[in-house]
């Protein structure tokens, strides 16, 4: 691979340069969990409920709570909503698939 001007002909070789900034820099993976959201959202399991994510509210049944990510069911179609982006929960009476 060539950089700079076209009649610079200097090659840098691409994937050796790669592996070795791998090996020297690593990598980091970092998952932020909120345990008291988690097991509470965990107790709310096949009910319907009001999420408030930052995007927008979702009506629906809450199917699945993973550690990271909640799995909705809102007018037979499937949501997953990261964890992160969950501003609040409410727990409703309602079945949004009948209204």
């Amino acid at each position: 691979m060539y950089y700079g001007y076209p009649n610079d002909m200097m090659q840098h070789d691409y994937t050796t340069m790669a592996r070795q900034e791998e090996q020297e820099v690593g990598l980091l993976s970092l998952n932020l969990i909120e345990p008291f959201m988690f097991y509470t959202l965990q107790g709310l399991d096949g009910l319907n409920v009001v999420v408030q994510t930052t995007q927008g509210s979702k009506r629906g049944t809450l199917i699945e709570t993973s550690p990271d990510h909640i799995t909705m069911a809102v007018s037979g179609k499937y949501f997953f909503i990261r964890m992160q982006e969950v501003v609040w929960v409410m727990p409703t009476e309602v079945e949004f698939d009948q209204v």
